[in-house]
């Protein structure tokens, strides 16, 4: 057999990678826990329940289902990889209105969590 290229070998980010992490430790641990009482878990990714939020939300799936063709867009198919620009822009314009930071879209990195956005953060400021 073949000795493996140094270049393909994982490399120190991916044993970090595959290492075990803080928040899954905690998230065991917290699964363990008796509970008493009414408990409201808003860590590990769990969302709060808030009921005129999802009202809001009930309201703006029926809306987009209302539209022939929309639901079947929104849920199979792709945006570009650095998303949609119309949102991108939403975004930009709000934190320019109500921060007042010029920014534009470009400076809009949209992430699918809090956590993927801080390892990325870190990641970039700190090096992998």
């Amino acid at each position: 057999m073949s000795q493996v290229p140094e270049r393909f070998r994982i490399f120190d980010a991916g044993a970090r990678l595959s290492a075990c992490t803080g928040i899954n430790e905690l998230m065991e641990d917290l699964g363990g826990l008796p509970v008493q009482g009414p408990v409201r878990m808003l860590g590990g990714g769990t969302p709060a329940h808030i009921p005129e939020v999802e009202v809001v939300w009930r309201r703006r799936i029926e809306a987009l289902c209302a539209v022939p063709g929309q639901f079947e867009s929104v849920v199979g198919d792709y945006d570009t990889p650095r998303g949609k620009v119309a949102f991108l822009e939403g975004i930009a314009a709000y934190f320019r209105s109500r921060c007042g930071w010029e920014i534009g879209p470009e400076n809009v990195a949209v992430t699918n969590g809090s956590q993927v956005a801080s390892f990325l953060l870190m990641n970039l400021f700190g090096g992998l």
